[in-house]
Parts: structure tokens; C-alpha cells; sequence
């Protein structure tokens, strides 16, 4: 059987409160075989894609959707199938900024315990599979956060949800391709790539998984300095939704030192001098960044960088940025307190004044 269909009414019905749907598919086929209450294998109903609206009360979002209903014969009772797509162009709004995506497929899914009418039907499964998504720095530079700057370059996207029977895994991972963000008088840019992996065995229990960020440019302009060199992040992650947190222990190999004195155009006097120490060095660091509900934390165990070495921590939340570091170079030293106005340095600081400061 074959039907045209102009809007939504059927859908609208089932939107979640808030929403907002406008649009429709072109064109309804099923072709659906019931036998005392089973679906037949290979019996579908297919909504063919036509350009939808999803509207909430901050966001639009347009895409062109498709819908497929289907029986399928794997597992020990079969399995219906219910399937949204989109592919093509995509365009996000909000407070008259819009944001274009090309999606190469987006495809969302769920699966039912086996296929018969004549039992309660229940959820096996959820998926979701983004295989690209290419968004344009130009395009999202006005939804930066203030004093940023995005521009040149793009970022390619890709995907991956499971959910089957509480136990969930996720995969992400980003291709940056002369992508470049500036802040206040620096500019870092490069191309590389960002991965992601979780996996969750049961629903009380924190998601685990790895985080690799590896850059095989990163560029620094302050002024007239300009470095560049690669950088990799190594990290262990936790995320634990009942306690709303997450920690990530981390290696870190790079940037070079070089990239290090460009950055510091800004930076006290006291710690300007030692950039000479930089020049020529790659940075190792290894520490643990956490985040809860009162905001984000790091702490650095030890860091290396040409014959300077630091330690310290800091937290970041809804008030001022608290922290100390302790840097040295030999038998000399200088800690750095985090303050309202800034970084303020103090010179022959020891263990014991960061220990101190960090209480």
C-alpha cells in the first residue's frame, strides 16, 4: 500500500510536552504480513524523507527525516526495528544565530524484545549512529563564547550510542582540519583529531572509557611571537551520573616550549623572565582533572618543561578561579597564586607555601 502524507497530525500527538513539529513526509509504503498477532520477517513500513522542523521553546532544528518500521528475523523471537534517519543538510537555530551541518547519515533506533502482538512488547534496545557530521568554523563562530574567536578550517564528527538491556557503550570522535581559535591576543590552530570511548556495564554503576586528543600542529601568535609543534593527551575517564561528576586521569606530551613562552605574552613579568628555560623543550605533564556540580578541577602532580618544572592545582566554578602553583628551575623557585586580578607571583615559595595555599 501506497499514501501521500502532507503534515504531521499523527506525530504532533505523540511529541514530547514543549515540542513542536511541522513538516511531513511525501510518501507512506507498507507492506506488512500478520499471522495470529506475529509480524512477518521482512515486513516494513517506510515514511520516505521530507524536510521536518523540531521546535522547542530555545531551539529549531531542520532536517530532512526519514522513518522505517521493520520486522526483522535475528535474535531467538525476531525483533521489530524502529528507525529515524537524516543525511544532507541540517540547520540549527537559535536567538537568530543558525548553524548548518551536513550530516552524511544520522540514524537513531530501537529494537523490541521479539515481534509478536499477541504479548506486551518491551524495549531491547537503543541506538544511535552519527557516520559524519562537518561543521564550518566560519559558520559556528557566532555561537563562540565571548572574547573567542573561531575562524578557518573545519570539524568532521562521528558517533556512536548503545544501549541493550542496561548495558550502554558510546564512542565519539572529532577531525580537526586547519581548525584555529583565538583568545584575547592568542591564536591556537591545528589539524588532528579527538576520540572518545565509555562503556557503562550497569545502570547504577559510572560509565569508563579512554580520551585521546592528538594534534599534529598546534600554533601560538602573541604579538610577535609565533610556535608551533604537537601535542598529545592521554587520559583515564570516569563519568558517574548519580553523584553528577566525572574525573579524568592524564598523561600529557606536548606543546614544545616554544609554544609555551609564545603564551605567556600576558603573563606576570617574573614568569616572562623564565621563558628562555622553554625555548627548544617538548612539555610532560601528568595530573587529574574532575568535575562536579561546584565546577571543574585540575591537579598537576608534575610537569615538565626545558629546565622548568611545575606543580600545583587549581579550581574553577561560579566564583574566582582559586589555586597555586609552584615552579622551579634548580635550587630557585616561584609560586603563583590564582587572584581576582590575576596570576600573583611570590618568589623563593616552597612546599610547604603551596601546600598551604592548596588547602
Amino acid at each position: 500500500m501506497r499514501a501521500s502524507l502532507g503534515d504531521l497530525e499523527l506525530a504532533k500527538l505523540y511529541a514530547p510536552p514543549g515540542v513542536r513539529l511541522t513538516g511531513g513526509a511525501r510518501q507512506l509504503e507498507v507492506d506488512v504480513e500478520v499471522t495470529r498477532g506475529e509480524v512477518a520477517p521482512g515486513s516494513a513500513v517506510r515514511l520516505t524523507p521530507a524536510s521536518v522542523a523540531v521546535r522547542t521553546e530555545d531551539i529549531t532544528v531542520r532536517a530532512p527525516l526519514g522513518v522505517v518500521l521493520e520486522a526483522r528475523p535475528e535474535g531467538p523471537r525476531g525483533h521489530l526495528r524502529a528507525e529515524v534517519r537524516t543525511a544532507g543538510k541540517v540547520e540549527v537555530s537559535a536567538d537568530r544565530r543558525s548553524l548548518p551541518v551536513e550530516v552524511g547519515l544520522l540514524t537513531v533506533a530501537a529494537t523490541t524484545s521479539h515481534r509478536s502482538f499477541a504479548e506486551e512488547l518491551s524495549l531491547a534496545g537503543l541506538e544511535a549512529d552519527l557516520r559524519r557530521a562537518t561543521v564550518a568554523l566560519r559558520d559556528a563562530a557566532p555561537w563562540a563564547p565571548k572574547d573567542m574567536t573561531l575562524a578557518g578550517g573545519t570539524v568532521e564528527l562521528s558517533a556512536s550510542v548503545r544501549d541493550q538491556k542496561g548495558q550502554r557503550s558510546a564512542t565519539a570522535a572529532a577531525k580537526l582540519e586547519t581548525a584555529a581559535v583565538e583568545v584575547g591576543d592568542v591564536r591556537v590552530g591545528g589539524d588532528g583529531s579527538v576520540a572518545l570511548e565509555l562503556t557503562q556495564e550497569r545502570p547504577e554503576a559510572p560509565a569508563r572509557g579512554s580520551l585521546r586528543i592528538d594534534l599534529s600542529t598546534v600554533g601560538v601568535r602573541s604579538g610577535e611571537a609565533t610556535a608551533t609543534s604537537p601535542l598529545r593527551l592521554d587520559g583515564t575517564v570516569e563519568v558517574d551520573a548519580a553523584r553528577n561528576s566525572a574525573r579524568m586521569p592524564f598523561r600529557l606530551r606536548g606543546p614544545s616550549g616554544d609554544v609555551i613562552a609564545a603564551s605567556l605574552g600576558q603573563a606576570p613579568w617574573l614568569v616572562r623572565l623564565g621563558t628562555g628555560l622553554l625555548v627548544g623543550a617538548a612539555a610532560e605533564a601528568d595530573g587529574i582533572v574532575s568535575v562536579d556540580g561546584g565546577g571543574v578541577a585540575l591537579r598537576v602532580a608534575q610537569a615538565r618543561a626545558g629546565g622548568l618544572t611545575a606543580r600545583g592545582a587549581l579550581r574553577a566554578g561560579s566564583g574566582p578561579v582559586r589555586g597555586a602553583w609552584l615552579v622551579r628551575s634548580g635550587v630557585l623557585s616561584v609560586g603563583l597564586r590564582h587572584t581576582p586580578d590575576g596570576l600573583a607571583p611570590q618568589l623563593f615559595a616552597s612546599e610547604g607555601w603551596l601546600a598551604e595555599q592548596l588547602r
